[in-house]
């Protein structure tokens, strides 16, 4: 089951080697060459206007593969090609295992005949979704480092968004403030420059309870 070379005696041992050598080369730097393309054109999907519907069909463009981005709840934001949403029954086990873990963590495992590869977006215990993969042979050293590219961008950009959240709710707990103590005006008109105005009635209240970590989480799935 070897591959048989037959070599003219003419042709020096060096020969052989320095072809081997220059072929090896070759094939490492168009490695490189792919990885490189492949990270700087994830970044620039992830600066688009698009942002990470874009940077999820480039991630599977990039490794000939489906990419399903998914919520910290488990449900699928982004997906590409539309048909990989159908994977997501495939996904939910592993996906818990995951939200268990500390962020960044990743999993692998066969399903439907592919190679999938899931890993978890945040970081510390603070996981915020979860990224997807999959085709029918295994990613490659290079393809690992397009997905770990692919990882941080998601990552850093839920990161911003969640500080953007944060804000945006401590504005809504200072306006909450001004209704308590009847400053109805003030807070009409702060919500109306800032949200269009205030809720339609009839509102409703959610009380949250527990320790800091549990609020902030429940918050951050009702928002």
């Amino acid at each position: 089951g070897l591959p048989l070379l037959e070599v003219p005696l003419e042709v020096p041992f060096i020969a052989i080697s320095k072809a081997v050598s220059h072929a090896l080369a070759a094939e490492e730097y168009a490695a490189v060459k792919r990885t490189y393309d492949a990270q700087q054109a994830l970044t620039r999907a992830a600066v688009a206007g698009e942002g990470f519907a874009a940077l999820i069909r480039q991630l599977a463009h990039r490794l000939d593969a489906w990419a399903v981005m998914l919520d910290q709840a488990g449900a699928v934001v982004h997906a590409a090609p539309a048909s990989a949403r159908d994977r997501l029954s495939e996904l939910g086990g592993e996906v818990d295992r995951l939200r268990a873990a500390r962020a960044p963590a990743s999993t692998a495992f066969v399903a439907d005949g592919d190679e999938v590869v899931i890993q978890s977006l945040g970081s510390g215990s603070r996981v915020r979704g979860f990224l997807a993969v999959g085709r029918p042979h295994a990613l490659t050293p290079a393809d690992r480092h397009v997905l770990n590219t692919a990882v941080s961008l998601l990552t850093l950009g839920l990161e911003q968004s969640r500080r953007l959240d944060t804000a945006e709710r401590q504005l809504r707990a200072g306006l909450f403030q001004l209704l308590l103590v009847g400053q109805v005006g003030a807070a009409r008109r702060l919500a109306r420059e800032l949200w269009g105005g205030l809720p339609a009635e009839p509102i409703t209240l959610l009380a949250l309870a527990g320790t800091a970590d549990v609020r902030t989480a429940a918050g951050d799935l009702l928002t």
